[in-house]
Order: structure tokens, then sequence, then C-alpha cells
């Protein structure tokens, strides 16, 4: 694993032990966690690639990957639960699961129910078209 890698997993556990002392909802606490020898981690399995289901029904992708190394560093196996966008704060907050990964916007609303941590990565989006095509903004038709 490369340094920015490295750093950016010991990041998400930092913050992740931070906020299960100070979460917003009853999650397990991390002695809880480890004494049980399993974290639980969502993955929406629709979102390649981030997360998608592999030929054995599987789900896999970076998402996983990444939840197998906080694992790994916290010395407990990894339980992935598929999830979908609706279900990952209620999976979250009804302690279902221990934390989920993926795209999640934060917002003001979100923050009252669960907490956030640094971002595993973040994407930029941008529009390209060709040369000659009238199009002066971003707004659809209508």
């Amino acid at each position: 694993m490369n340094k920015v890698v490295g750093k950016r997993v010991w990041s998400l556990v930092l913050v992740f032990l931070l906020a299960g002392s100070a979460s917003l909802v009853q999650a397990r606490s991390l002695d809880q966690i480890i004494s049980s020898g399993v974290i639980r981690v969502g993955i929406n399995p629709t979102m390649p690639p981030l997360g998608l289901f592999n030929e054995k029904n599987e789900i896999t992708g970076f998402d996983a990957e990444f939840a197998e190394v906080i694992a790994k560093k916290l010395g407990v196996k990894v339980e992935i639960v598929k999830v979908g966008s609706p279900d990952r704060i209620p999976f979250v907050a009804t302690d279902k699961i221990d934390f989920v990964m993926g795209a999640m916007t934060r917002t003001a609303e979100r923050a009252k129910t669960i907490d956030f941590t640094v971002p595993v990565h973040t994407e930029i989006l941008g529009v390209l078209t060709v040369q000659g095509k009238p199009f002066k903004k971003m707004e659809g038709p209508g």
C-alpha cells in the first residue's frame, strides 16, 4: 500500500474511532467491534467501480477493498452488508452496520443523524461537448 493510501486509511480509522465515541446515534463502540471480531460495512453494489457484484454474487470493488484494509488494521474481519441509497443512514442509525462506504453528499440534515469522516476520495464532474454546438448554459430542456 502506498503512503497516501496508508495515511488515508489511518485518517479514516482515527476519525471512525473518534466518531464512535461521540456518535449521534447509538452505534457499537470500537471496543464492542473489536470484541466481536467483526466490523459490519454497508456498501452499495450498484456503483461500479466503488461497489459491484462479482461472478460469485459477492460485493467487490474499491469500497470493499478499502473496508478490508480498515478491518485488517483493526484486527477484525469485515462483513459486507448490501445497502442502497435510501438504506444507508437507517442502517447506521439502527445498528445494522457500523459504517457505510460510498458516495454520500454531506448535508446539514444528514449530519443531524450520522457523523461524517474525511472523504476517502472525491469526484469532479465536467461536461464535454463538440465544437459548433449551440450550448451556452448548463440547463436542461424546458
